[in-house]
């Protein structure tokens, strides 16, 4: 690769650049950028270009030498290529360094790649922006001190060729690393090649007499600035320039210059702005002349040399003349009228550089009308200054040319004595009627001395005092519009793409499948478009360019019964544009289901279920597959078990082992494209469940999962075990899924619970109240609940949370009399209230003021009563036992007072009574299942 790109950059870089024109580096970069196809242009140009009349350099019979491009100098702000000085290749890595000033300059404002503006990492240099970079391209600059900084990544990454020593000491100087692509991403990450890099930058440090802090002869206390009359003075003093030194220049005149430059006018828009500012570059062989020409335009300076031998300048500005000369101070005079259309101008036509526009060169308005009625001459003049980058600046040129170029002109001759002083003079005042009555005349060349005669040939332009007098509302034209920026719309997305699995038969009736790509054909026939399919998960994509105009493209053929994803991307130009979004199918060669199994049964065989189904009697059956799922799940979330092989019409078995819960069991056939059959009837399939949760699960409409199975069953198997079970009449798991299921009684499944009223029922919480109508009843009367009597009884509940400010709020149950009564605790006096079958209540102090967890009221005896809260004891009494009412047992009710909504009964029972230990262990059993559901 490095010989290549020599091949290409070197026969260009021997080329130099011409005053203020384009940098070599341009063509240079422009010859890098399209590797792909520069061979190519390379050997076509040698074929064409006509031979050389010298001899070739490799015949050996003369010395060559390398080419050095002659130094840039930049002052003001200017946007500009640079020269080469270093091009590497090192690890698919290509290194440029440049040097687009060989000065040292106020600062690099901004880059730009072939006039896109890049976005930079401020730290580590990485263009982030224009995204199609990829992060690809890296950029390091020096301002040029010294001494200056070696760039690391160079140094690192060529140590044996370029080292801590290669500084760039008072060079302005960058450095641009571009990481080598792959083919297929070459024109999208460099869709105009290797970057051309160009920039914005301020250019070099000015000396100013005005400033304190100024040291002529140490440049690092100089500053930046635009104004051109010290642009000016900086020129005279280069060696590129008029070779002077400072001490040459009379200060007085040149401060003067610059205060005039830094003056403020207001342009059209009523924004101030400096009259002279502007910026410029030019080579180090560009003629000094010419340059300082255009600067002294740009600022309307005359350069003059003074009587003491220092150069001494005239501002752009009117100043009163000192000097008149009159008839008897004049031997002749020679006066031009100026009438002439050769030598007058219609209109002035302007041409600047104009930073918002890239720093290009723009026109401006036109000064005066070139289109008169009477005249089709259509005579103009053009200031054409590169230094000058302000509209109404380039305005205010323009109106002088206009009042010089048709103003009269005049030779004078006059005496030595009273002209002595002209040549150092601007401005000066001649009387000599009729012609020149007061006439103000702008000296337009040196003044000519002759010996012989002691006379000074004067030669200048009659111009008005109003000379320099512009009111940029008035007199500042509008200048053309811009012109709007085309944006790359870049390579559009493949519209409408569809990918469709199509089939054919390819022999003895066996079926292939394939995908079928289908999109809007793009309009231009320069876009091609590029499908790519692969199977899931296989990391092997196979792709294809189909021909230009098509609409549609066909896969080979794709694996049967696998999954493939396919997108799409259009190509223009050698680039890619970007990728549809994927389309994932499954390839099915035959969708055909196969019928549906046969015989099919599940049956446990202790901690096994045993499996068996017979295949339906198809030639395309491949597989049954047994299907397994908790009675609360349907088929559709069913876990597969697995394919079971074997012949049509026969039957296959399979065994399982699902551990304990309530399972359903299906069984479906698959045929040889994997497409599955409808689903068996299912199979209910209980394991290792008491025989009151299977009574439990069989009265409930909708099937819990197996969770709330294991819990449930679980509860049932540690009350048996705990000797409570027994003992109870009634118990409502109101924190079920279901309203129906809730509402069972767990101990007779055949008995639920009826609601009443307005009741609030939360799934997998509990049932609230609406405190004032809404109650659950169960249909079981006091005096006829089985395990009921009138010396022993309980009943208890769990509230998941709330307050309550009354007795009635936070009822968890009682009887529609007024003997069975359980209250939990009241919210302002954290009292716990109960009357189990009794007249007087017994009131327990609770140390915290809510209902919430397992509270219990207990009769033990004829004489004994208890309140229990979350298990424990907290208060007695030996109240006598009353008859029990012929009253319905409720919950969320007591008598006439009702629960209200905070309060979220989650359990509800009741029953005989209970020891200190039944209530613990039933209170231990309630809390582990809440525990195993979520609460």
């Amino acid at each position: 690769m490095p010989q290549f790109i020599a091949a290409l950059v070197l026969p260009l870089v021997q080329g130099t650049v011409g005053f203020l024109g384009t940098a070599t580096v341009t063509a240079t970069a422009n010859a890098i950028g399209y590797l792909a196809t520069a061979a190519g242009l390379f050997a076509a140009q040698a074929a064409l270009t006509p031979k050389p009349e010298v001899p070739k350099p490799e015949d050996g019979k003369f010395n060559l030498r390398q080419p050095v491009p002659p130094p840039t100098y930049v002052f003001g702000r200017v946007k500009k290529a640079a020269d080469y000085l270093a091009l590497e290749e090192k690890n698919g890595v290509a290194y440029h360094v440049f040097c687009p000033a060989w000065q040292r300059i106020n600062r690099h404002v901004r880059f730009y790649a072939h006039d896109e503006e890049l976005q930079l990492d401020p730290v580590t240099g990485i263009t982030t922006g224009p995204a199609h970079f990829d992060n690809n391209v890296m950029i390091r600059h020096r301002v040029g001190l010294n001494p200056e900084t070696a760039f690391a990544e160079m140094v690192a990454a060529m140590p044996t060729i370029w080292t801590n020593d290669h500084r760039g000491d008072g060079m302005a100087t960058v450095m641009m690393s571009c990481i080598s692509s792959d083919l297929e991403k070459q024109q999208e990450r460099f869709p105009n090649g290797m970057p051309l890099l160009s920039e914005e930058m301020e250019g070099a440090l000015l000396y100013d007499g005005r400033e304190v802090g100024h040291n002529p002869s140490n440049p690092d206390t100089w500053e930046y600035s635009e104004n051109l009359a010290l642009i000016r003075a900086r020129h005279l003093t280069m060696p590129a320039g008029a070779k002077r030194r400072l001490s040459d220049l009379y200060w007085p005149d040149w401060n003067h210059a610059a205060d005039v430059c830094d003056e403020l006018v207001t342009n059209k828009a009523g924004d101030p702005e400096p009259r002279y500012h502007g910026g410029l570059w030019f080579k180090g062989n560009s003629n000094p002349v010419d340059v300082g020409r255009i600067i002294d335009q740009a600022a309307d300076l005359v350069v003059y040399q003074r009587p003491d031998g220092k150069i001494g300048v005239h501002a752009g500005e009117y100043v009163a003349p000192d000097i008149r000369l009159t008839e008897t101070d004049i031997r002749g005079v020679n006066f031009d009228p100026n009438m002439r259309r050769a030598t007058t101008a219609l209109a002035v036509r302007g041409r600047y550089t104009d930073p918002a526009k890239l720093f290009n060169t723009v026109d401006a308005a036109i000064v005066g009308n070139p289109y008169v009625s009477d005249d089709d001459t259509e005579r103009t003049r053009t200031v054409d200054n590169q230094a000058v980058q302000r509209h109404n600046h380039m305005q205010r040129l323009q109106s002088l040319l206009f009042k010089r170029a048709n103003g009269p002109r005049v030779r004078i001759v006059a005496d030595y004595e009273p002209a002595k002083h002209v040549p150092y003079r601007r401005f000066i005042r001649v009387h000599f009627p009729p012609r020149l009555n007061e006439a103000v005349i702008e000296i337009s060349s040196a003044p000519k001395l002759s010996l012989r005669s002691l006379t000074y040939e004067i030669e200048g332009v009659v111009v008005p005092p109003s000379l320099y007098d512009f009111t940029a509302s008035v007199d500042e034209g509008n200048p053309p519009p811009d012109i709007d920026e085309l944006e790359h719309d870049g390579i559009p997305t493949v519209d409408n793409l569809t990918v469709t699995i199509q089939r054919e038969v390819i022999a003895a009736g066996q079926q292939a499948a394939y995908g079928l790509f289908e999109w809007n054909a793009p309009t231009s026939n320069a876009i091609s478009t590029e499908v790519e399919w692969e199977k899931v998960g296989s990391g092997q994509p196979l792709s294809t360019i189909a021909k230009a105009g098509l609409d549609e493209y066909r896969t080979g053929y794709l694996a049967d019964n696998e999954s493939y994803r396919f997108r799409a991307r259009h190509w223009s130009g050698g680039a890619p544009g970007n990728w549809t979004s994927y389309i994932v199918l499954m390839a099915v060669a035959n969708p055909t289901p196969p019928g549906v199994p046969t015989v099919f049964s599940a049956m446990p065989a202790g901690i096994d279920v045993s499996l068996s189904a017979k295949a339906p009697n198809t030639a395309i059956h491949k597989a049954l597959h047994f299907w397994r799922a908790d009675e609360a799940t349907a088929f559709g979330s069913a876990t597969d078990l697995g394919p079971v092989y074997g012949p049509p019409n026969s039957t296959q078995t399979d065994q399982d082992t699902p551990g304990d819960g309530s399972w359903q069991y299906w069984a479906t056939a698959e045929n040889l494209s994997g497409v599955q059959s409808s689903p068996t009837a299912p199979a209910i399939i209980r394991l290792g469940l008491e025989t009151e949760t299977e009574d439990y699960l069989d009265a409930m409409a909708t099937k819990p999962g197996n969770v709330i199975v294991l819990a449930v069953d679980a509860l049932v198997a540690g009350l048996k075990s705990d000797s409570v079970y027994s003992k109870l009449r009634w118990l409502s798991l109101f924190c079920l899924p279901t309203p129906q299921a809730a509402l069972l009684n767990l101990i007779n499944p055949a008995e639920t619970g009826a609601i009443h009223g307005t009741v609030t029922f939360t799934a997998n919480a509990g049932f609230a109240g609406d405190g004032s109508t809404g109650y659950i009843g169960t249909g079981v009367l006091a005096n006829a609940a089985g395990v009921f009597t009138t010396n022993s009884l309980h009943i208890g509940g769990w509230f998941n949370g709330g307050s309550g400010t009354t007795a009635n709020d936070t009822a968890i149950g009682g009887t529609s009399g007024s003997s069975v009564v359980l209250l939990g605790a009241r919210g302002s006096s954290t009292v716990m209230s109960s009357r189990a079958n009794a007249t007087a209540t017994l009131n327990s102090t609770l140390p915290v003021a809510t209902p919430a967890g397992f509270s219990l009221a207990n009769r033990s005896g004829a004489s004994a009563r208890e309140n229990y809260k979350n298990g424990s004891v907290i208060n007695s009494d030996t109240a006598a036992a009353t008859t029990l009412p012929a009253a319905e047992l409720q919950f969320l009710r007591i008598v006439t007072g009702f629960a209200t909504a905070p309060h979220v009964l989650s359990i509800g029972e009741f029953g005989g009574s209970l020891s200190g230990a039944n209530v613990t262990a039933l209170h231990g059993r309630l809390s582990t299942f809440r525990t195993a559901i979520g609460l």
